[in-house]
């Protein structure tokens, strides 16, 4: 009848991340197959990606999908694949020694604060902290790229090099959500000087630890697997996979809060 129902320009999860083009009338019935929505938050629209497996679909809550009326729906998305490549970037502020320090984080999720923004803020402050230092003893490698399959590329290009350098290491993520303390996931080696030094922090009540698991997680399961068993962590505060707002358009600027940001910053630089 006219009506959209989904529109990219209104809310950009409206599309699965990654869908391929398509342009054709489908019945309900048959649309159905190609909707996501999550019925126990039914005024969320969820974020859902098929980047390893070629499908089209739409993302919508689950009210509107109730909604929906038998009949024929023209299903519309105008995407195009074509040959591309990775982009991260680096900067890297020098120490007195030749050991280095990495903290990385990641821009890839869409229109999510805790599970997108959050990371690369803290990064910054941390920045901004470390270079106002007079003297370093370590070098600060700060590293932004897609999550996985930009830290597989940094690991490509760098990762010998940090098999004989790197001294330990922070992948930053979800570190604006409401919770009160920062939870350090252990690198896969779980006796690095900075898992300890958490370790250490956590029996004094001052943070969490949690164990080292890679089916969940992000770029610290690539700099932790076995072709390379780098000494890099984990920080998260509201962790993902534990609100309900995780991966969808709920992750908003006003369910993060700068004031977490900032105690994340002033936390993890404490620790540095």
């Amino acid at each position: 009848k006219g009506i959209k129902i989904c529109n990219f320009k209104k809310n950009n999860l409206s599309v699965v991340n990654y869908s391929k083009p398509i342009n054709k009338k489908v019945k309900l019935n048959e649309l159905q197959k190609n909707l996501y929505s999550i019925p126990k938050s039914p005024n969320l629209v969820p974020y859902v990606t098929s980047y390893y497996k070629k499908n089209w679909g739409f993302c919508i809550s689950e009210n509107e999908r109730k909604k929906l009326k038998h009949g024929t729906y023209h299903a519309v998305i105008k995407s195009s694949f074509k040959k591309g490549h990775i982009e991260f970037g680096t900067k890297i502020l020098e120490g007195d020694t030749n050991k280095d320090f990495l903290i990385s984080s990641y821009l890839c999720h869409p229109s999510m604060a805790n599970n997108e923004l959050s990371g690369p803020l803290v990064l910054i402050g941390l920045y901004k902290k470390l270079y106002q230092l007079k003297t370093r003893k370590l070098n600060y490698i700060f590293l932004i790229n897609p999550e996985t399959i930009g830290s597989i590329c940094f690991l490509h290009k760098y990762g010998q090099k940090l098999k004989k350098t790197l001294q330990a290491g922070l992948v930053l993520t979800c570190l604006g959500g409401p919770k009160k303390k920062i939870s350090y996931k252990k690198s896969r080696q779980e006796n690095s000087s900075l898992d300890k030094l958490f370790i250490h922090l956590s029996k004094k009540n001052s943070c969490l630890v949690r164990d080292f698991d890679p089916s969940e997680g992000s770029d610290e399961r690539q700099y932790c697997s076995s072709e390379f068993n780098l000494p890099v962590g984990q920080a998260s505060r509201t962790i993902y996979g534990q609100y309900k707002e995780y991966h969808t358009d709920g992750d908003t600027k006003q369910f993060m809060s700068m004031k977490k940001i900032e105690q994340s910053v002033n936390f993890l630089f404490s620790v540095i």
